[in-house]
């Protein structure tokens, strides 16, 4: 019997897994939505309302002010650029998993809950499924899901050092 049961709890390990990689989408997707707030915002710092040198003053350090603005903006500009690049590649990752799933129903309930980030009932409603039935597509979807390889050595060495 207690072989049966760790075999249950592997498995419940596993889903755990694969439920906090799918919700990664979402954090993802925040963090990229952050990024660009704040990268317009650093932009739009380095341009004030007023003409530089309009305030009367020699202007003689208006070339130097300029190319170190210049500098800054494009050094922002990477970071956020690099930023954006591997928000863009787990957002990605995350969809093709997914549309690697064979069964439409199993690829259409993790849509509805990891990436669009409904709740049940609306997805019950939406798919025209009853509440126990959605719960066993996710369960169904969860089994067949798989972490790409990449992914699954990140959350085993992950587990290692706890």
């Amino acid at each position: 019997m207690r072989g049966v049961d760790n075999l249950e709890t592997g498995k419940q390990r596993t889903n755990e897994d694969k439920k906090e990689y799918l919700w990664r989408y979402s954090e993802a997707k925040k963090d990229l939505e952050r990024e660009e707030l704040l990268y317009k915002e650093a932009v739009l710092s380095f341009y004030p309302s007023y003409s530089i040198g309009g305030d009367g003053g020699s202007g003689t350090h208006e070339a130097k002010d300029l190319s170190d603005r210049i500098v800054r903006e494009e050094m922002i500009k990477k970071r956020y650029l690099k930023k954006r690049y591997l928000k863009l590649k787990i957002l990605t990752e995350i969809k093709d998993a997914i549309e690697r799933l064979d069964d439409p129903d199993e690829k259409n309930v993790l849509v509805y809950r990891y990436i669009l980030l409904k709740k049940w009932d609306v997805i019950c409603q939406e798919l025209d499924i009853s509440w126990k039935q959605i719960h066993r597509v996710h369960s169904r979807a969860l089994e067949h899901f798989e972490i790409p390889a990449r992914q699954q050595d990140k959350n085993v060495e992950k587990t290692e050092k706890k």
